[in-house]
């Protein structure tokens, strides 16, 4: 119960998401648990307890656990059950992904951000322009033909028709999302002014998108895009190493997820909702190899690592200054000063010599 409130279980794509028991069952349970004791007790005169009586006596605590460890069980069966998918050619739906935005997960060096260059790579070649927001300089080689170091407190406005890596290694997370949301934001704005003839598809990538869409703290500016940009022609794609801390909303709302290599329980047990059975190949998969979930179909494929040998222009931002910088005096006022001061002292001297001892 969450508020007071039954969270129920949903079935999503034949699955059946964990979530806790509802609140009939716990109360069946628990008055079971309670009669079991006044049976083994030898007393056979009792009322039927109040729901309050059985929290009180701590029947309703011990029917819950109960009732979450008999799902944990049953749901930890797809760990080990599930046929193996067989290895298919790597495929990506650009019309899809320009409509609905895409999803990538998986642990640390499974390949994702080699995924993701190989995608923008085919999204550059159709002339759409891209915006990549790297913050651990895993975007420094790629295809992308510039690459902006990001200072902080540096102002820095690219070129509205330009692709661009936004190199942000250097600022702290607030930093980070303050200078994403600028762009996301202002972009957002400009090309909702234009006529719809005058516009041209955008796409954002935004690594570690968990950072900036969680399941406890959402940039709305973000999200804003990710729901409604493709009315304006601009789409997204999102890159998460930890997939359970990604709100929900944001992989609802995509239309192709890749999830790569998993061992972490919490992230098996979100890709459930999606992968079903299926979940268990991500504790196998290798560098590079990809479950790809796409209007309820499964596959499993290998992705060749991007390699490139293409060097992007480099603009290295300056920062602004914080306090204002000194001005030279070129006067010579200074030197005038000075002078009256010795002047002053002169006759004070000269005053104190003549007074009577």
């Amino acid at each position: 119960m969450v508020n007071g409130k039954v969270k129920r279980i949903h079935i999503k794509n034949g699955c059946e998401r964990m979530t806790t028991p509802k609140r009939e069952q716990i109360l069946q349970l628990a008055k079971e648990l309670y009669f079991n004791d006044m049976a083994k007790s030898g007393i056979q005169n009792f009322n039927t307890p109040e729901p309050n009586e059985l929290a009180e006596s701590g029947y309703i605590s011990s029917a819950k656990s109960e009732l979450m460890r008999n799902l944990e069980t049953k749901h930890a069966e797809w760990l080990n059950n599930g046929s193996d998918l067989e290895i298919e050619p790597f495929s990506f739906d650009i019309p899809l992904a320009l409509s609905q935005g895409v999803f990538i997960s998986g642990g640390r060096g499974c390949g994702k951000s080699s995924l993701a260059k190989t995608i923008t790579n085919m999204l550059l070649k159709e002339g759409y322009v891209l915006r990549i927001f790297d913050n651990s300089q895993t975007w420094r080689r790629s295809n992308i033909p510039n690459l902006a170091i990001i200072k902080p407190y540096s102002n820095f406005e690219p070129q509205y028709n330009e692709s661009y890596v936004f190199d942000i290694s250097m600022l702290d997370i607030e930093q980070q999302k303050a200078f994403i949301e600028n762009i996301v934001d202002r972009e957002f704005n400009y090309t909702a002014s234009l006529k719809e003839n005058e516009r041209n598809w955008r796409i954002y990538v935004f690594e570690e998108c968990e950072i900036l869409i969680s399941t406890h703290d959402r940039s709305k500016r973000i999200l804003r895009l990710c729901a409604s940009g493709r009315n304006l022609k601009m789409s997204y794609v999102a890159i998460a190493q930890r997939f359970q801390m990604v709100s929900t909303n944001l992989i609802s709302m995509s239309g192709q997820l890749y999830l790569g290599m998993m061992h972490e329980f919490n992230d098996l047990k979100r890709a459930y909702n999606w992968l079903g059975q299926n979940t268990k190949e991500l504790r196998k998969l290798d560098v590079g190899q990809f479950i790809r979930y796409s209007k309820g179909q499964i596959t499993k494929m290998d992705v060749e690592l991007f390699t490139t040998e293409t060097m992007p222009k480099l603009i290295i931002t300056e920062p602004k200054a914080i306090l204002p910088i000194a001005q030279k005096r070129t006067d010579s006022s200074g030197i005038v000063d000075l002078l009256k001061l010795a002047v002053c002292g002169g006759i004070l001297l000269y005053a104190i010599s003549t007074i009577p001892r």
